[in-house]
């Protein structure tokens, strides 16, 4: 994903990889959140999912159909957004970990590809709150997981910027400049 933090300065963002974009996606969304685990790997992976040592071959499913599958995790998590914006897990009854974040990201994913316009107000809700939360700080964060709020929310900036007033999106963009040292906990890794 670091090619959408640190693009060379004559890129635009038209030229991005959407393919490429949607996989990282899509790889990173099933693979660490819930409720979005258990639905993706059954969606993109069938239900003999599991990751093993041996060699693989990427999934050859049509950028179409991954964003058709995107949207389908939208529209289901759509159910589980609250009035701020949160995405809460439905066994939970909370915001997990960075759920909001990424639920953003995937509606910014699809806002790109001129899909879902329908999803923008919950995306920017998303965004809003879990700006705010990073704006705030390591508490305000769910679970204190600013680790991986980081590239998401900066991705997912790029990606609202024209799908939103200009006001809001600076509003977010400035609420990102908070130093990384008051966000992220440390010692996180998986």
């Amino acid at each position: 994903m670091a090619w959408l933090l640190f693009l060379p300065s004559n890129t635009r963002k038209t030229e991005l990889p959407s393919a490429a974009l949607t996989r990282v996606f899509l790889a990173r969304l099933g693979a660490r959140t819930a409720p979005f685990a258990l639905l993706c790997s059954s969606l993109l992976a069938g239900d003999g999912y599991h990751l093993t040592a041996r060699l693989w071959s990427p999934l050859q499913t049509p950028p179409d159909r991954m964003l058709d599958i995107l949207e389908g995790v939208c529209r289901f998590s759509i159910q589980h957004q609250n009035e701020q914006g949160a995405i809460i897990d439905p066994y939970l009854h909370r915001e997990h970990q960075y759920a909001t974040p990424y639920f953003a990201y995937a509606v910014g994913t699809l806002l790109e590809q001129g899909r879902a316009k329908y999803l923008l107000a919950h995306g920017a809700r998303a965004m809003e709150h879990a700006t705010a939360c990073f704006h705030g700080g390591r508490d305000p964060v769910p679970d204190q997981h600013g680790e991986f709020f980081i590239a998401t929310l900066t991705g997912a900036l790029a990606l609202y910027e024209y799908h939103v007033p200009r006001e809001q999106w600076q509003s977010w963009r400035e609420r990102m400049k908070k130093p990384s040292r008051e966000v992220i906990r440390g010692g996180t890794n998986n």
